[in-house]
């Protein structure tokens, strides 16, 4: 369960919320709204990298707001999947792994595991330059689970793909949800994504909730 209470940000310019909302444990949740409406300052607060006027956020019953970023229980995977260039997709997906200092036997378990759920296990050699589009959101994805972290934050995970792989990836995240039990909060201006994927959508319009 996700909880936003009472958030306010203000920058030169712009003032997001207040806003008040709460997102279930597994729910699909997909904020709506047009390019600077504040979207991905949200999203950039609930994982640590923007500092709030006032604010809270529960991440399940803790109260989070000013844990650090690896410390709130949440994975972001952002629109240009922001892979290392100079690892191998294998190190890319075992690399939040090896931060935690898991065994060997064990990263390499997971990594294969992530490896066939996402469909890249023919890619795990390659670099993140001789990637598609798809395979390197696909990357992205599983490097945002591989610790097993079940709230995932999606920030416009689609956009710049060709219809027919945009639609291959929306229904492969469906899929993910379900099977892994996942809540997720998906921020996007695609009115179809919206409705394909979402369990519920909010609308956010000029840093408010409508």
């Amino acid at each position: 369960m996700l909880r936003v209470q009472e958030l306010e940000i203000s920058v030169p310019g712009f003032d997001l919320g207040p806003l008040t909302f709460e997102v279930s444990a597994g729910e699909y949740f997909v904020l709506l709204g047009p390019s600077g409406s504040g979207k991905t300052m949200l999203m950039e607060w609930m994982a640590g990298f923007h500092r709030a006027t006032r604010g809270k956020l529960f991440v399940g019953s803790v109260e989070s707001s000013d844990l650090p970023p690896q410390g709130r229980g949440l994975a972001i995977v952002y629109q240009d999947a922001a892979l290392f260039p100079h690892m191998s997709v294998r190190d890319n997906l075992s690399y939040p792994l090896r931060v935690r200092r898991w065994q060997a036997d064990r990263v390499a378990g997971r990594v294969d595991e992530l490896a066939g759920l996402l469909q890249i296990g023919h890619r795990l050699d390659a670099m993140p330059a001789r990637l598609s589009g798809g395979e390197a959101r696909r990357v992205g994805l599983g490097r945002a689970l591989a610790a097993g972290q079940k709230t995932l934050l999606l920030d416009e995970p689609l956009t710049g793909l060709e219809p027919g792989l945009r639609r291959e990836l929306r229904q492969e995240i469906a899929q993910l949800h379900r099977e892994l039990g996942l809540t997720v909060f998906h921020i996007t201006h695609d009115l179809d994504e919206a409705r394909a994927l979402a369990d519920r959508v909010g609308l956010l319009v000029n840093g408010r909730l409508a």
